[in-house]
């Protein structure tokens, strides 16, 4: 609902949530409370996808830890003058977050807040930001994790950092600014691989710990652990910080010369076998490296020569890729076909990559037959990308399109196919024939990994294989994300 205050017919500057009261002595003025009532539902459709970077959209927890989320979009859009309202949602809910701070999980101002965080939170939050003239939101995919059994840290959510040797460096426990006040300045208790450090060399500094004169041995597992009280309860927090010390490697040479007066014999013959083996040890050695380094060579070839060669001349295709996913029912199962289709694909192929993708659902034009979409779209796409997940049954509930797609893509147009395996697909019995031809002559590319800030680089292994498989394009961004070890995000947060 949109609410302005007007007098006589001006409006006044007042936030539109605030009740006004006016009082003024021998004058007679009309006031005015105008409102608007939308229907939420219809907005957030309308609202756009504010994109930023993914190290502020992944955000990871340890269970039983509070965790905030700072929507920034206030900040990005630089409306923290203007009038706006902010609104978090549970991604597929239509009913906000609370403001009740009683709730475990509540908003205040603009923060989310999870008092504390249980497992059962992970998935995908929305913030949504509007005001008279536009709606904005964006994505934060939370993960609450467990330790590793034994150990006090995951070594998959770890945040990294890099110090010389030799010098005297900081390590800094990140993301602890929400939870330092007045009544919560209890000092930061160190660990290095779970036990507490008591040695002259580590100095506790505010929420930093000072390595005097690091060496190679510092590196490690650290961690950092405080208390927050909330509410009359505490809560524990801790940081998991990876370090690695640098440190430079001196080399000593020592020379030995040896002095014959005894006459060369020139070896003829060794000069001919040697002259004979060295041009077949190059071609195996060329050949070996050209096997195991194939896709690298090919994707630096298309990154540094492409530039210097001749303008190709156009195919007149529109879309790089068509790409086809199964509608499944598992809840579970769609999670995870529909965020690597929806969110990762277009992140890393889209964004990193800039190729033009077309996914059924999401750049078609509402009420246009599937038939038409199909067919014309295919056309104009010079790659077929083939989502599968184990439940193979899956597939056949929308097997027209796919039998569609298939058939343009083998027969008629001899369009190349890509084929991504979600998870390891042991039988392929119940898949239909086009499927398993392309299986049998293609192979397909197995999807190991998750959601995290690794998953989102283009330089991995798997996405290496699919951009050598996608036609050639000159990349718009060769940025690569760079944060914790599974880095994630040194956001507990928070491409994505």
């Amino acid at each position: 609902m949109a609410l302005k205050w007007t007098i006589s017919n001006d409006i006044l500057l007042i936030p539109s949530h605030k009740i006004v009261r006016f009082q003024i002595a021998g004058e007679l003025f009309l006031y005015s409370c105008l409102f608007k009532i939308f229907s939420p539902s219809c907005f957030l459709e309308e609202c756009m996808v504010h994109d930023v970077l993914h190290s502020q959209r992944l955000v990871s927890v340890l269970v039983g830890e509070p965790l905030t989320i700072d929507c920034l979009l206030d900040k990005t859009l630089a409306l923290q003058h203007m009038n706006y309202s902010l609104t978090w949602y549970k991604s597929g809910r239509k009913i906000p977050v609370t403001q009740v701070k009683l709730s475990r999980i509540h908003q205040h101002e603009n923060l989310l807040w999870f008092m504390p965080a249980i497992l059962e939170d992970s998935g995908s939050y929305e913030c949504v930001l509007w005001n008279l003239t536009s709606c904005n939101k964006i994505y934060f995919n939370v993960i609450v994790f467990k330790n590793t059994v034994g150990l006090c840290f995951n070594g998959d959510f770890l945040y990294a950092q890099e110090i010389p040797a030799s010098s005297n460096e900081n390590i800094v426990c990140p993301h602890l600014d929400y939870f330092r006040d007045e009544k919560n300045t209890l000092p930061i208790h160190w660990y290095k691989e779970c036990n507490l450090i008591d040695n002259e060399r580590f100095l506790s500094r505010n929420d930093d710990l000072r390595i005097i004169s690091a060496n190679v041995n510092d590196s490690g597992n650290y961690s950092c652990k405080m208390t927050y009280n909330y509410m009359g309860k505490e809560y524990n927090i801790s940081r998991n910080i990876y370090v690695t010390v640098i440190g430079k490697s001196r080399f000593y040479s020592s020379y030995i010369t040896y002095f014959s007066f005894a006459d060369v014999v020139r070896n003829f013959q060794g000069y001919l076998i040697g002259g004979l083996l060295a041009p077949v040890f190059v071609i195996v050695v060329a050949m070996l490296i050209y096997k195991y380094f194939k896709v690298d060579i090919v994707l630096w070839y298309r990154k540094s020569c492409r530039p210097f060669l001749s303008k190709e001349v156009s195919d007149g295709k529109i879309y790089d890729a068509y790409v086809l996913y199964p509608k499944i029912n598992k809840v579970d199962c769609i999670y995870t076909s529909d965020n690597f289709v929806l969110t990762l694909l277009p992140e890393v192929l889209e964004r990193q990559c800039g190729y033009n993708l077309f996914i059924l659902g999401r750049d078609d034009l509402p009420g246009k037959a599937v038939v038409n979409v199909v067919d014309e779209t295919i056309k104009q796409s010079r790659r077929l990308i083939i989502v599968l997940v184990p439940e193979s049954s899956s597939l056949l509930e929308d097997i027209f399109e796919q039998q569609l797609a298939v058939y343009n893509a083998l027969v008629q147009d001899g369009i190349k196919v890509i084929l991504i395996e979600l998870d390891k697909i042991k039988d392929y019995t119940n898949m239909p024939e086009s499927i398993k031809y392309i299986k049998q002559k293609h192979g397909a590319i197995k999807w190991k990994g998750d959601f995290t800030e690794k998953s989102y680089s283009a330089n991995t292994k798997f996405w290496k294989n699919v951009r050598y498989r996608m036609p050639p394009r000159c990349p718009t961004s060769s940025e690569l994300h760079l944060l914790p070890t599974h880095q994630t995000q040194q956001k507990p947060l928070g491409e994505k």
